[in-house]
């Protein structure tokens, strides 16, 4: 199980027209867990509906987050590596998000080189409450 810490930084919402719109999110987080560690993130949404208010944003298309995460993977080492992780939006009062991850092949750096896996993203235990990744890793 890969806990990942909570969520934050700025929201903008982009060239929005006739209700539709493109929102990115970044910022930094910290994982912990079996990834011990800070991964900055960027996420894109590319249709929804916006609105001056985030409590009120329907954004029903998925989206797309790419981590980066330089941390500790305990029995693999210390290193960097990358996780990709689409993801639906569900509903503020739901958790949010939920979705899948992996780490993207080939992005592992120092003793990470090898590293592999793969699991879902779940809900929020609370609004703004940490995300939880669960699955699997390995290192060769």
């Amino acid at each position: 199980m890969i806990p990942a810490g909570s969520i934050n930084g700025p929201l903008n919402s982009e060239l929005a027209d006739a209700g539709n719109c493109l929102r990115t999110f970044f910022g930094v987080t910290e994982f912990t867990g079996d990834v011990q560690g800070t991964g900055l993130w960027s996420m894109i949404a590319g249709t929804g509906t916006s609105s001056d208010d985030d409590a009120t944003v329907d954004l029903q298309a998925p989206f797309n987050v790419t981590y980066l995460v330089r941390g500790e993977v305990p029995g693999c080492g210390t290193g960097e590596f990358m996780i990709a992780s689409p993801l639906q939006f569900v509903g503020w009062t739901v958790g949010e998000f939920v979705g899948t991850w992996s780490i993207v092949p080939n992005s592992g750096r120092g003793d990470l080189e090898s590293l592999a896996g793969s699991g879902t993203v779940q809900p929020e235990e609370n609004d703004g409450g940490p995300r939880t990744h669960i699955g699997t890793i390995t290192c060769d």
